[in-house]
């Protein structure tokens, strides 16, 4: 590689020495400048293009990876698809397919090892000079080979039909085909030039035969360096990228909840309500003060009320799973939910039904600790004379009871139940919700004045932290 390298500049120095007999009394700079300063400006405008493009390839691979963590579930933003909203066409549909995971590892992920990759060698030809600007640069050429060779397949694959289309993949897979072109004009050697280099290096790496084993050695701690970087980065991929099974399909899950029957749940002015009453999205939920689901599920409740302010209406249901008051139940799997539930009543009659609701899920309600919920009530605000009286009342248990009855209508089995706009929910995890949500409110929005999901519910329903 060296041995080139010396040949390179005599073959630009006898240019140089050729351009100066022809044509020099039209240019500005001395003669013998000029064909250096070309072959300077061409190195320059490769340089600049294959870091854009790769630019690029890192930000389309960045974003997949982010939007597989969005459809995981993991991400407790709404998790805005910019595929379709700047491009007109999902990616969801090609990233949850079996497809987008090729050798245990998100294709996604594979890019931003490939293109991180690059970046480095890039970066090292830029800062290392002569001493291994061509190693750099010829390695990163190679490796953009297989690249577009991988992006060829999966672009067939995606224009035959046998993976869903994805924009921002076709895109990516352009970038990989067009940096084989800039990287190849970025090593500034021919096609027969670059063999003889790769067979010299070959040559080194089987028998260990060079000029300069020293200047060698380095070059290959170089190359060994950027390939450390691509090892980490795949152990942390590896690692964090969601596993396939995680993945929410919108199209699925979508499918999925139009196929299930709308039922008809009266909602009245003693339910407990957060969000306006004309909201497009209506969900009711059937819990229990102890089950551990349904705790997860609470906290879910308040993002989504606050991610779907004017769009959402959550009503809260009682499903005690205990024969206290349940009489469904054949056993008290949960000693203290019909307590738990009749307290939540009374706190409503105060106005302070989701502040206790929050602390009733953020405690363990032990049996043995008999006064946990009189102390909830005080830390809630609760005038605990008026509550302790009105969590006996008839009329409170009457409501738990007329709940467990529209439960027992409905075949509830288990809490967390869900019903959004009438149709029980399957898949309760944040971002299915968030897609469930965003296709109601976008049908309720497109359906004719007065024609949309009709439904019982409170006067003056409330905001987030404001209880009927």
């Amino acid at each position: 590689m060296l041995k080139l390298n010396r040949n390179s500049r005599k073959e630009a120095l006898l240019f140089a020495e050729s351009a100066q007999s022809v044509g020099s009394e039209s240019c500005d700079e001395p003669p013998s400048s000029q064909p250096f300063f070309l072959m300077r400006m061409a190195t320059f405008r490769a340089q600049a293009i294959s870091f854009t493009l790769i630019a690029i390839g890192l930000a389309i691979s960045i974003y997949h990876l982010w939007r597989l963590v969005v459809l995981a579930g993991r991400w407790s933003g709404r998790g805005t698809d910019v595929c379709l909203a700047v491009l007109g066409g999902s990616c969801d549909a090609m990233l949850t397919s079996p497809a987008s995971v090729q050798f245990g590892l998100p294709v996604a992920g594979w890019g931003l090892i490939y293109y991180a990759t690059l970046a480095v060698f890039l970066l090292l030809a830029s800062n290392l000079g002569e001493t291994f600007d061509f190693e750099a640069r010829f390695a990163a050429f190679l490796l953009s080979l297989p690249g577009s060779a991988a992006s060829v397949v999966l672009a067939g694959m995606m224009l035959t039909g046998h993976t869903p289309f994805c924009p921002l993949c076709a895109l990516a897979h352009l970038v990989n085909v067009a940096l084989v072109f800039s990287l190849l004009r970025l090593t500034g050697r021919s096609i027969p030039e670059l063999i003889q280099a790769f067979k010299a290096g070959a040559n080194y790496v089987i028998t260990g035969q060079t000029a300069d084993r020293i200047q060698a050695r380095w070059k290959v701690l170089g190359l060994s360096t950027v390939a450390l970087v691509g090892v980490v980065l795949y152990q942390g991929i590896l690692s964090k990228a969601p596993a396939q099974a995680q993945l929410i399909n919108p199209q699925k899950t979508l499918a999925s909840f139009q196929t299930n029957a709308e039922q008809d749940i009266p909602v009245g002015a003693d339910d407990p309500i957060l969000g306006p009453a004309n909201a497009p999205a209506q969900m009711v939920v059937f819990s229990d003060f102890q089950c551990p689901a349904c705790k997860g599920f609470a906290g879910q409740l308040h993002t989504l009320a606050e991610q779907y302010p004017k769009e959402l209406q959550i009503v809260y249901k009682h499903y005690p799973l205990s024969n206290a008051c349940n009489p469904t139940m054949q056993g008290d799997m949960h000693p203290r939910a019909c307590e738990a539930a009749y307290a939540a009543e009374a706190a409503r009659k105060q106005g302070k039904f989701w502040p206790l609701h929050d602390k009733l899920f953020a405690s363990a309600l032990r049996k043995e600790d008999e006064s946990i919920i009189d102390t909830l009530a005080q830390d809630s605000g609760l005038d605990l004379q008026r509550f302790r009286s009105e969590s006996l009342e008839e009329s409170t248990k009457a409501k738990v009871h007329a709940d467990i009855e529209l439960a027992t209508r409905l075949k509830v089995r288990g809490t967390p139940t869900v019903f959004l706009n009438g149709r029980p929910v399957s898949d309760r995890r944040l971002h299915a919700m968030r897609v469930l949500i965003d296709d109601v409110v976008k049908q309720q929005r497109t359906e004719p004045s007065g024609a949309s999901h009709q439904r019982v519910a409170a006067a003056s329903s409330e905001k987030l932290g404001v209880s009927h």
